[in-house]
């Protein structure tokens, strides 16, 4: 029951008051213009029919895009940017990445996602305790078990969530950026691939890319998300068919 509060925290952080959106960066990203992406995220924002007012805030080390907040429950909501690795997509791979994360918001993920692992959570700690009284509240078994099937639902549920968005995007998407899509994550596979394979790094750094990273440049610690290959499978036959 203590560790399902543990999922409660990101359901505050990133998905009710989306603190994130608070931070400021004064890094300076040379070549990145915020306008465009503005009137990118207003175009899709009307499409995909979000009411709230929606906050762009950079910050450098971030991921490309990323969600924070909702559609339904006060507070604020917007896009978490990285401007060094977004100034170097193009304009389709940055249109799909913005529609994918907009779309985070539209269904609540930040919300939902771990609400339900909270409750996996709670759920297999009852079991736990149903199933075998003598067990100790505090013992290891009674937190750690109930905590580990709560980030596989967790895992689970925010793959099926990434997938979902990734499809949801590309039904606002234009015709050039249905046609990326799937080139943004073979282009991430390629370059984590080329990370696995390099020499002019340690012997540590080496055998640490190849424990996390596969042969074909899939992430192995990748919980969370598609993989890379299976990201590029479901998306290329949309852009075929465009």
């Amino acid at each position: 029951m203590v560790a399902a509060a543990g999922f409660l925290f990101p359901v505050f952080y990133d998905g009710i008051f989306a603190i994130p959106l608070d931070l400021k960066d004064d890094m300076v990203c040379v070549g990145y213009n915020r306008q465009p992406l503005q009137a990118k995220v207003k175009a899709l924002k009307k499409k995909i029919q979000i009411e709230k007012n929606l906050i762009i805030n950079e910050k450098c080390n971030s991921g490309i895009m990323r969600a924070l907040g909702n559609s339904i429950l006060p507070g604020k909501a917007g896009i978490l940017v990285d401007p060094v690795v977004v100034s170097r997509l193009n304009e389709p791979r940055q249109e799909f990445s913005i529609a994918h994360e907009l779309f985070h918001i539209k269904l609540n993920d930040a919300v939902t996602i771990n609400l339900l692992a909270a409750a996996v959570t709670l759920v297999a700690a009852i079991a736990l305790t149903i199933l075998f009284p003598h067990l100790p509240f505090f013992s290891v078994t009674m937190q750690w078990t109930p905590l580990l099937v709560g980030f596989v639902a967790q895992g689970a549920f925010s793959k099926f969530c990434e997938k979902r968005a990734d499809l949801l995007a590309l039904s606002v998407c234009s015709e050039d950026a249905k046609n990326n899509a799937y080139k943004l994550f073979e282009g991430l596979r390629v370059l984590h691939k080329q990370h696995r394979e390099a020499t002019n790094v340690s012997i540590l750094v080496s055998l640490w890319r190849r424990i996390t990273i596969t042969p074909d440049g899939d992430y192995r610690l990748g919980f969370a998300h598609p993989s890379f290959s299976e990201r590029v499978r479901y998306l290329k036959p949309q852009a075929a068919a465009a």
